[in-house]
């Protein structure tokens, strides 16, 4: 069988300042796609000169007008050659081994499995450093039911999510007509077709982003639940708000608004406990784990004397 020939599909939108350090990565797997793809969605600041310095990687630039984050990725789904498509947030990054690590996963994937995804490390913009500690690993649990699909906080699929291209055509492109949550709703649709695989393994850094306004959220969870909720039962329907309640909350915090926000969370948490308390409980441990080994890096550093003046 000869080897499957690789996409990766970058949308953009006026993110030239943060585009490099994506196809940065790209340049550095040890398996490079055939082709690399970037969308670029209307942006107004100056791509081209950010592309610039990658001439050296199969780029192929795409325009089109402004249509979110869906239309930028089903055009790059209808221009991509490859039999199987990765995609990649313009301002995340994979590490070396996530695309060799992926096709190598496609290849032995038991029938019924129509995509791969990997684990990914959180990061905050202008505060992560190449090599640093994380605070926030994220490994997908399996996806082997239409309802796993119902939490989308361990999967990052705009960075992480690697297709074949017949997976695609079975599932249907995003539906444009989400302007948030886009990539939840096809993962949905893609439980009722067959699993998504899982390499359970950190291989991208996906940073953080600015949730958007609380009305743009609330338009997506109406759509969301008007879609999905009639096809769950009522476990299923209570997970399903859970959900919803978190990304509420998230969006509720970024707009500080924290007493809705904790109410949201709270909501969340009584819908789902198996689920959040587990994820609550790891981040503050993760976060305590963090401040203490920068202490004590702190600490030695006073100790050793290395902060002291050497005139």
């Amino acid at each position: 069988m000869p080897p499957l020939r690789l996409s990766a599909v970058i949308p953009v939108y006026n993110r030239a300042a943060v585009i490099g350090r994506a196809l940065a990565s790209i340049r550095r797997q040890t398996c490079q796609p055939d082709e690399v793809i970037v969308v670029d969605d209307g942006s107004t600041d100056d791509l081209e000169a950010a592309l610039q310095p990658f001439t050296d990687l199969p780029l192929r630039l795409i325009r089109q007008t402004n249509g979110g984050a869906a239309a930028a990725r089903n055009t790059g789904m209808a221009c991509a050659s490859g039999d199987t498509v990765a995609f990649l947030d313009s301002d995340d990054i994979w590490l070396p081994e996530k695309t060799a690590r992926q096709l190598a996963w496609l290849e032995r994937a038991p029938p019924g499995v129509l995509a791969v995804t990997t684990g990914f490390a959180m990061a905050e913009e202008g505060r992560w450093i190449e090599g640093a500690a994380f605070d926030d690993i994220r490994i997908p649990s399996d996806r082997n039911r239409p309802t796993d699909h119902l939490w989308i906080c361990d999967v990052s699929p705009g960075t992480t999510l690697m297709l074949r291209r017949s997976t695609w055509d079975l599932v249907g492109p995003l539906d444009t007509g989400f302007q948030r949550l886009e990539d939840w709703d096809w993962l949905i649709r893609l439980g009722r077709q067959g699993s998504l695989g899982v390499v359970p393994d950190v291989l991208a850094v996906v940073f953080r982003s600015t949730p958007p306004g609380i009305n743009a959220v609330r338009t997506a969870g109406a759509m969301m639940w008007k879609r999905h909720a009639v096809a769950l039962d009522h476990a299923g329907r209570r997970r399903l708000r859970a959900a919803l309640d978190l990304e509420n909350a998230a969006a509720l915090r970024s707009a500080g608004q924290s007493v809705p926000a904790t109410a949201a969370l709270l909501r969340a948490t009584l819908g789902w406990p198996g689920r959040l308390l587990p994820l609550l409980l790891r981040r503050i441990v993760g976060r305590l784990g963090l401040i203490v080994t920068n202490s004590f890096r702190v600490w030695v550093f006073r100790l050793t004397g290395r902060g002291r003046d050497t005139n």
